[in-house]
């Protein structure tokens, strides 16, 4: 991770993520998303009916191209220099 999109949590930017191959996730898991060139991060879940990611910074709705290409397992504090 390297922004505050999950600071309510207490995941600080450098927060180190751990994921599993996936194709498909159920609402509310914490995934991982390729959409083009884009790879984001959110909980997945649906907006007005639409595949969406949210974080505490919003909602991201997803193009027909998004795909989910993890899902998280394991979250780690962010490693000291």
């Amino acid at each position: 991770m390297s922004g505050g999109e999950f600071a309510s949590r207490g995941w600080e930017p450098g927060t180190v993520l751990h994921h599993r191959p996936a194709t498909r996730a159920a609402r509310g898991e914490l995934v991982v998303v390729r959409d083009g060139e884009e790879v984001l991060l959110g909980f997945w879940g649906l907006e007005i009916g639409r595949p969406a990611l949210f974080t505490d910074q919003g909602s991201t709705w997803l193009g027909e191209s998004a795909r989910v290409v993890g899902v998280v397992t394991a979250v780690e504090a962010p490693l000291a220099f």
